[in-house]
Order: C-alpha cells, then sequence, then structure tokens
C-alpha cells in the first residue's frame, strides 16, 4: 500500500485529535478547497453538481440536499435497486441522484454501479432488457 494512503482503509476515521475544527464556507464540517480555491464539503460539492446538470425534484425545482435526504429517508439508505439494495453503509461512495437526462426529473437514489450502468447503457430499456436475457441464457450453458 502507498505511504500516503497509509491509515485510510476503508472503514478507518482519522484521529482529529488536537486538530482546530474547519468548515466549508457553508458551515458544514470536513472540507477541501476546490479548483475555485473555496472551501468546500462534499455535501456543498452534490449539490453545486446537481444544479449544474439541472436535476429537477417532483415540483419541477432544482434538486437540493433536502430532496436528498427525503429520498434518503424513504429508500432508508438504500439503493432504488431492489436486486441491488445496498445500504449506504456497505458503499465506498454515497448514494447518486439518478435523474432522467432528457426530463432532468429526479428518479431515486442508486448506489454508484446501478447509477453507471443505466448510464454506459445510455439509459436504454430495451439494452438492458437484452443484457438480461443474454445472461439468462449463459446460465443454461
Amino acid at each position: 500500500m502507498p505511504t500516503g494512503l497509509k491509515g485510510f482503509q476503508k472503514g478507518h476515521t482519522p484521529s482529529n485529535k488536537g486538530l482546530k475544527k474547519q468548515f466549508c464556507s457553508q458551515g458544514h464540517s470536513k472540507y477541501s478547497l476546490g479548483r475555485d480555491g473555496k472551501r468546500n464539503c462534499g455535501v456543498c460539492v452534490r449539490a453545486a453538481n446537481w444544479k449544474h446538470v439541472g436535476i429537477l425534484n417532483e415540483n419541477g425545482s432544482i434538486f437540493t440536499t433536502v430532496d436528498f435526504d427525503r429520498a434518503y429517508q424513504i429508500q432508508q439508505g438504500r439503493c432504488a435497486n431492489r436486486a441491488c439494495n445496498k445500504h449506504q453503509s456497505e458503499l465506498a461512495t454515497a448514494l447518486h441522484a439518478d435523474h432522467d437526462h432528457i426530463t432532468k426529473r429526479f428518479r431515486g437514489l442508486l448506489c454508484a454501479l446501478c447509477n453507471r450502468t443505466i448510464g454506459q447503457a445510455r439509459e436504454n430499456k430495451d439494452i438492458l432488457r437484452g443484457l438480461v436475457n443474454y445472461l439468462g441464457g449463459l446460465e443454461n450453458e
């Protein structure tokens, strides 16, 4: 393991003992400096990305951290794909706000793998069904 990553294994929280608590520009704890030189935390970065992409909630307004939190509670912190159903605690990254790329409407929270799979298939249901049938055919060999 590279020495720069020592102590940052999955499930390990580095000690902040003796360090002054630092906050992002919105008052959240834990931040990193962005390209713009501003202090940004993961919450702020995700919210800025949702605004940039133009993800809309069910009311047609810009998707926010409040919408994310509501969906997280409804889904009980799990991937919306019932076949996956992984909880946030089992994942290396935060759940993703999945959205329709044409209407921009939010659909649900997915794990990174499920979200990327839909994206790689260009949200085409026929491609995804074809892959399911393909995998089903392989089981009979």
